[in-house]
């Protein structure tokens, strides 16, 4: 048998071989996000849950958690991401070498607020969209011309910017409040 445990607590039990991802949607709680997967203790990317068998006698945990508490965890990260990006080596010699990382973690940031905005939370205020915006215009310009200085200032803005957003959530706030 495979036992199949969600949050700690023993919710079902599978014969044979069994996708892991139907076995997810079979006991995908309502209001609830999927937070992590284990199989015998290995962790399973949440990309590829839906290319993953389990077997008799393994043991799946699977996590879920409210919407507010992964709201929580998007914003904890993009704020660590953030503090990441501020310590990043940014004279002349080296501002190109983490420029790729850091526009794709503002991207991801994007869709993040895009994610979070689409269940009904307003955290972004049109100003902070637009700014936004404009910034990334300019930072993929400013690469284009390797204005180093214009470059980090742009990346400094949207910083700034995705930090209040992101420190908003931990607040309890929205975009209005």
């Amino acid at each position: 048998m495979i036992e199949v445990l969600i949050n700690g607590n023993e919710a079902r039990r599978y014969a044979g071989k069994v996708k892991l991802d139907e076995i997810i949607g079979d006991l995908y709680p309502a209001g609830k996000i999927l937070e992590s997967v284990t199989v015998n203790g290995k962790e399973i990317s949440l990309s590829e849950v839906s290319e993953v068998f389990v077997e008799d006698g393994e043991v799946v945990k699977i996590n879920f958690i409210s919407l507010d508490e992964g709201i929580t965890n998007i914003a904890k990260s993009a704020l660590e991401f953030i503090e990441w990006v501020k310590h990043q080596d940014m004279d002349d010699d080296h501002i190109f070498r983490n420029l790729s990382k850091i526009s794709s973690g503002f991207e991801v940031m994007e869709n993040a607020i895009f994610s979070i905005q689409s269940v009904g939370k307003k955290i972004e205020n049109d100003d902070e969209a637009k700014k936004l915006i404009k910034i990334f215009e300019e930072i993929n310009t400013f690469t284009a011309l390797e204005n180093k200085e214009k470059v980090r200032e742009k990346i400094e803005e949207a910083t700034e910017t995705y930090a209040k957003i992101f420190s908003r959530i931990l607040e309890g706030g929205s975009s209005d409040g």
